[in-house]
């Protein structure tokens, strides 16, 4: 069984470590990428170097992990990159996640890219080639954002 381990900062000084099998990772199950997430119309593609403006609107929008609203957009990669992807909002609390063709969560972010507000997301990983979700969520709160995928 793989397994991924965590290191939690507790207060000064002092860690606790835990371990949790890489299948009771938080996932979205039935994804289907020619027409998105469950209940959801379509997914949009985004190309690196590429910033999209949007509205998020809770009422029209997919449904994410946690019941909350969300866009959701398909990265292709051909081969492997270090990418950058934000989420920049002055209307909502910007919530990222990036998540693998199989379901299972790469990276979120909440909040660590500031902006005006000091409620933008931000995420940088590096990714093998192949398809991931982009999921542009928010805490809560409608409203237009931009999402920018780049390579560093």
């Amino acid at each position: 069984m793989r397994l991924l381990v965590l290191l939690l900062i507790v207060a000064a000084g002092s860690s606790a470590v835990t371990a949790q099998p890489v299948s009771d990772l938080p996932s979205i199950s039935g994804i289907e990428w020619a027409s998105g997430p469950d209940d959801c119309a379509s997914v949009s593609s985004i190309e690196l170097g590429q910033t999209v403006t949007a509205t998020l609107v809770e009422a029209t929008a997919c449904e994410y992990i946690d019941g909350s609203a969300a866009d959701y957009y398909a990265l292709d990669l051909e081969a492997d990159t270090r990418v950058v992807i934000t989420h920049r909002s002055d209307d909502f609390d910007a919530f990222l996640a990036l998540i693998q063709e199989n379901g299972v969560l790469v990276a979120s972010d909440d909040d660590s890219a500031g902006g005006p507000t000091g409620f933008d997301a931000t995420v940088s990983v590096h990714l093998s080639a192949g398809r991931y979700l982009i999921a542009a969520n928010h805490i809560e709160g409608d409203g237009e954002y931009q999402l920018t995928v780049r390579a560093e």
